[in-house]
């Protein structure tokens, strides 16, 4: 691998992050999604199955989560023609 493509592996991890952020992870009782874009996001369980879908305006957002039983999602962010993924921990 020369220092070009290393570059570009390297941009490509801190512009997922800008774009899509979730804290605290682990979660309690509420969470903070950073987005870039405004787009839907959906929760997952660990069988894959859809279990919370909602739209997010660009910016800051808090949701809460406490009606989801411990344990790990999937969140996925659907904005601007492209997927971002987050494994959430539920406490």
């Amino acid at each position: 691998m020369d220092q070009s493509q290393l570059c570009e592996q390297v941009v490509g991890i801190k512009d997922k992050f800008e774009l899509f952020n979730v804290h605290p992870n682990p979660a309690g009782n509420f969470i903070q999604i950073s987005s870039l874009e405004a787009g839907n996001l959906h929760f997952y369980n660990p069988t894959g199955s859809a279990i919370l879908s909602m739209p997010i305006p660009a910016g800051t957002s808090s949701i809460d989560v406490r009606k989801l039983k411990q344990g790990f999602y999937i969140l996925r962010l659907d904005a601007a023609d492209k997927q971002w993924h987050v494994r959430l921990i539920k406490e």
